[in-house]
């Protein structure tokens, strides 16, 4: 009985292919709630895309080049085109589901871009996968474009969030808190930070903007660039300041200074003695 389902709820189209003319549509979606310790075995690589979205359980599955992928209650993996199909259970899980293909299946994955990081996006919307079984079932032209909305609507609201039930004030200021830390190093950006705070780049980045007033790309870049300033006021050489402030090069580093105050670093740091302070919020003088 391991091997077993013990509930599937599925529909698959009763078209090998979409019949409306877009470049990819619903292949199939379900719910299924599966045994402790099942499995499904390895299949033929993927000629489609396969969203998995956690309701309750442990699910893992096996991705490129044999990775694999813990998801947890409330977390969404992706399989991609050309991944191995296989997957299994260490406990009873709740797990809804959704595959796309079509003629260019793939550039859904580059537009939105999909990665095989798990993520946190909160409680899984199994109305809508309800809802998107049942239009999959209708092979009628609106039944397909009606299948489509729902499940790229599913994807947008996975890679936003809006089911997230995380602590908001939490995610913005553990983010701060890692950036302020981080900023030096030249491979901090967002993407890194999200994979951290194990949440999807594009969540982080609307409840930091909703609730801070700027992205977190430029929360990060104020932090090097206030830096940036308070160095060379101390009398820091370009390159000093540039490789301190994880700037990629001293040129680039440049161009972002005279961008927001109108002068290049050198002159900045010659005019310290007049006491030009263009971020009057961060004390220049420590």
């Amino acid at each position: 009985m391991k091997y077993m389902k013990y509930d599937t709820s599925f529909s698959l189209r009763i078209s090998p292919a979409p019949t409306i003319p877009v470049p990819y549509g619903v292949r199939s979606a379900g719910r299924y709630r599966l045994w402790k310790n099942f499995h499904q075995p390895v299949r033929k690589k993927l000629n489609f895309l396969e969203l998995f979205w956690v309701v309750s359980g442990q699910f893992i599955i096996r991705q490129e080049h044999g990775e694999n992928i813990t998801l947890n209650a409330k977390e969404v993996g992706f399989l991609l085109q050309g991944d191995t199909h296989e997957y299994w259970t260490t406990e009873e899980t709740d797990v809804c589901w959704l595959t796309i293909d079509g003629s260019n299946c793939s550039r859904l994955a580059a537009d939105y871009r999909l990665s095989h990081k798990p993520f946190t996006a909160g409680r899984c919307p199994v109305e809508k996968f309800a809802r998107l079984k049942a239009e999959v079932a209708d092979f009628s032209v609106a039944g397909q474009y009606a299948a489509l909305s729902t499940a790229l609507n599913i994807i947008h609201m996975a890679l936003s969030g809006v089911c997230i039930d995380k602590n908001i004030s939490y995610l913005v200021n553990r983010f701060k808190q890692l950036a302020q830390q981080r900023y030096r190093d030249r491979d901090c950006g967002v993407g890194t930070l999200a994979e951290e705070l194990h949440i999807h780049r594009a969540t982080l980045h609307r409840v930091f903007s909703e609730t801070s007033g700027i992205s977190p790309s430029e929360f990060i870049a104020d932090l090097r660039l206030q830096e940036a300033l308070r160095m060379l006021c101390k009398g820091s050489t370009i390159a000093q300041t540039a490789l301190a402030c994880g700037y990629a090069n001293a040129n680039y580093m440049s161009k972002v200074i005279r961008k927001k105050t109108g002068f290049s670093p050198g002159e900045y740091r010659n005019m310290t003695s007049s006491r030009l302070q263009f971020f009057p919020e961060s004390n220049l003088e420590n």
